[in-house]
């Protein structure tokens, strides 16, 4: 087979970086959502408006007192002007996303992917363009999962009230240390075996944070080389080979 040169291959950031951007304020707004009796879940949503338009992006950061933080500290950052994807994205990293270094590095990445989302989404609303025309690649349907735990003294009561009102729905699992046999085995029963086949639950057992793997693959970033992942604890064990449609 003869062989053709194709020329450089262009990235999807390459697609999109020169879109034009004009800003011309920017607000925020805060969410929250109790998960747990102990945990209060916090996110930001970035705002950016220009041209009669606005496209928004989410910070994720875990801390909630960063959310509550950069709330306070309001729009101040200098984002109002003409730029292109790329040139905000550039100014980006000129500016203390933070007044403080963060606990994690990490934080540093969601709050700028907030921000720069939140510049995709409005430039391409400027331009009148949708991502996949951007990028050249046509969409497809998309499967979603629930993601949730089974509650403090787990139980599949959760599962089978979601259930119960989108029987279609498949789930992601949080398992924890206190999943007994008794809960696992409850799939053979017939309504809760129809449920844990649409259930894949990822057995997040207590693990120190050094011996966690991770990979991400970004293409505006590059990509992080995965470490080798830990080996399966007793209940990563016990969830695997007890629930069906586990990895």
């Amino acid at each position: 087979m003869q062989h053709y040169d194709e020329g450089p291959r262009v990235s999807l950031y390459d697609s999109v970086r020169d879109l034009p951007l004009t800003i011309e304020r920017y607000a925020l707004d805060g969410l929250e959502q109790h998960i747990s009796s102990t945990f209060l879940r916090k996110t930001t949503l970035i705002r950016l408006s220009g041209g009669g338009e606005e496209g928004v992006g989410e910070d994720v950061t875990y801390e909630a007192g960063e959310q509550d933080l950069q709330q306070t500290r309001g729009a101040v950052l200098p984002l109002s002007g003409a730029w292109t994807l790329h040139t905000f994205s550039e100014l980006l990293e000129t500016l203390p996303l933070f007044d403080h270094d963060p606990e994690q590095r990490a934080f540093l990445d969601y709050r700028r992917w907030a921000f720069e989302s939140a510049a995709l989404d409005l430039a391409l609303r400027q331009a009148g363009q949708s991502l996949d025309a951007a990028v050249e690649r046509t969409p497809k349907p998309l499967t979603f999962v629930v993601s949730m735990r089974l509650g403090e003294s787990a139980t599949t009561d959760r599962l089978h009230a979601w259930l119960s009102l989108y029987p279609g729905l498949r789930f992601k699992l949080d398992a924890t240390p206190d999943w007994t046999g008794e809960l696992i085995a409850e799939r053979s029963t017939p309504s809760t075996s129809k449920a844990s086949t649409r259930a894949r639950a990822s057995t997040r057992c207590p693990t120190p944070l050094s011996t966690v793997g991770s990979s991400t693959d970004c293409p505006t970033r590059g990509s992080r080389t995965p470490r080798s992942p830990p080996r399966p604890r007793p209940c990563s064990r016990r969830t695997t080979t007890g629930l069906p449609g586990t990895p």
